[in-house]
């Protein structure tokens, strides 16, 4: 009898014996024949072979545009994807997952990539890996303020040594630091010089310490200041005040 191509791919495909008789419509002669051309046992001479999960899963799956794939087989009440794998019924992600990370999944598993129903192994998430993503995204999202000033400036302004103060937050493009307070942005001078003397600053203020960009509130000073310092100097030095 002439060993039929198409029957002898399905048995390579592990299809069952009444499966590829039913499909092709043809006798179990047949079958045995192409059977036997592989050298492979009849249903009741021993275990039918395992079937391949990788096998399983790409013949239920087809890709699409974007590097995604699409689930094509069968699914359960819930919608989700099923395989009939080994005698029993298994997530078809689940399998995914196993194939792209080479482990299996803890918890649920879901695409990752945004695209609905995505199968991709390596599109596939699980609970950890959901986990993961969510604290690295948390520690690189810029720190929340608080919404008080005064608190929000202390959370910025950086204890160094020598009683300096560096302030971490924003600066403007010649290095001002620069508070934001009620959605409008102030330098952080002028603040830390109100904290420490009650009053608004007149004219510019600078840091009067060795350190360049310091916050701290007992070493800022305003034009006026500066300008009684420099007096003081004059006199000091023999000159006139």
């Amino acid at each position: 009898m002439k060993v039929r191509a198409d029957v002898v791919d399905m048995l390579r495909a592990n299809h069952s014996q009444a499966h590829i008789m039913r499909t092709l419509g043809v006798c179990y002669a047949t079958v045995k024949t192409a059977r036997d051309s592989l050298g492979m046992q009849s249903p009741g001479a021993g275990r039918r072979p395992l079937q391949d999960p990788a096998a399983a899963f790409r013949a239920r799956t087809e890709p699409v545009d974007g590097g995604h794939m699409r689930w094509t087989g069968a699914r359960s009440t819930g919608g989700g994807t099923v395989i009939g794998l080994n005698g029993q019924y298994v997530s078809g992600a689940r399998v995914g997952f196993t194939l792209g990370h080479g482990r299996e999944p803890i918890g649920r598993v879901t695409a990752g990539c945004g695209y609905a129903g995505c199968v991709t192994p390596d599109h596939l998430t699980d609970q950890v890996m959901r986990q993961e993503r969510r604290a690295a995204a948390e520690a690189g999202r810029p720190r929340r303020l608080p919404r008080d000033p005064e608190a929000a400036f202390w959370a910025q302004a950086q204890t160094v040594d020598g009683g300096h103060r560096e302030w971490t937050g924003h600066q403007d493009r010649n290095g001002v630091p620069l508070l934001r307070t009620g959605g409008a942005k102030r330098s952080a001078y002028r603040f830390a010089f109100v904290l420490r003397y009650g009053r608004e600053p007149i004219g510019r203020v600078l840091p009067g310490c060795d350190r360049p960009g310091c916050v701290a509130p007992e070493h800022v000073e305003d034009r006026p200041m500066r300008e009684q310092l420099r007096k003081q100097v004059a006199v000091l030095l023999g000159g006139t005040a």
